[in-house]
């Protein structure tokens, strides 16, 4: 923008030379005008982006609305058990989607519709979902790792109980006692 500037004022002093004090005036002006003019529509441009963008929806919404869009339609099936957990993954991964139910099916099927050109993120979303459900990225559980600390710990303090042989005397070592207690870090999700 500065260097476009900068080129327009060089053009217009080297026009100028032959030109009278009225004529330049009147250059000055038109050059005000478009530039004033530019600058309107780059705010115009903005503000259009953020009503289309505050206009469309995103995520979950209804079949009408994501119809609308005027954008192929794909679908998938998924048990009732899986709806909720694969909501998650597409709302992490900005899918427009809209689950349906379907109606007359003694177990109910539910089928999530999402716009064709998503199948890639679809399926990328789709990855991660049946990896978290198989308990592939599944962290181990507080609980779980406080059972392992302390099988650790009776293990070591069995090896310290353990009794050592001098000779045909057996000596029992007991190691010193402490009187602090052991902080366990606490573990956020």
């Amino acid at each position: 923008m500065q260097e476009d500037l900068t080129n327009r004022t060089i053009a217009l002093s080297i026009r100028t030379a032959s030109m009278s004090a009225r004529t330049l005036q009147d250059a000055i002006r038109a050059v005000l005008m478009q530039m004033r003019q530019e600058e309107m529509k780059s705010v115009m441009l903005k503000q259009q982006k953020q009503v289309k963008a505050a206009v469309e929806p995103k995520g979950k919404q209804s079949l009408k609305s994501l119809m609308g869009s005027n954008a192929t339609l794909s679908n998938l099936e998924v048990t009732k058990e899986n709806l909720r957990p694969f909501q998650k993954v597409a709302d992490k991964y900005g899918i427009d989607f809209s689950v349906t139910k379907e109606k007359g099916t003694s177990p109910p099927r539910y089928l999530v519709f999402f716009k064709g050109k998503d199948v890639d993120v679809i399926t990328a979303a789709f990855q991660e979902f049946t990896r978290t459900k198989l308990g592939i990225d599944e962290k181990q559980s507080i609980k779980e790792s406080l059972d392992t600390i302390t099988k650790e710990s009776k293990m070591k303090k069995h090896e310290r109980n353990q009794t050592l042989t001098k000779g045909r005397q057996k000596i029992r070592v007991q190691p010193p006692r402490m009187k602090t207690k052991v902080k366990v870090p606490e573990v956020t999700r």
